[in-house]
């Protein structure tokens, strides 16, 4: 965790937790891509049957159904 003497403010803090969450969440939905697109191949499903199985999954986009 985030030594208390480190940073200066609270609000520094808060703003490196926040720039974590967002690389944790970017490198998450890469990897949620390559195993969506390695289970589809696997089926015999290419990519552009992606927005179908966004609805039917009822998920709002594709960056979702990748994390």
């Amino acid at each position: 965790m985030i030594q208390e003497d480190f940073l200066a403010s609270p609000r520094s803090s808060a703003k490196l937790r926040s720039w974590f969450r967002r690389v944790d969440t970017s490198e998450n939905e890469a990897a949620g891509h390559a195993l969506v697109e390695h289970e589809l191949s696997r089926l015999g499903i290419t990519l552009e049957y992606v927005p179908t199985l966004v609805n039917e999954l009822k998920t709002n986009d594709s960056a979702q159904l990748f994390r």
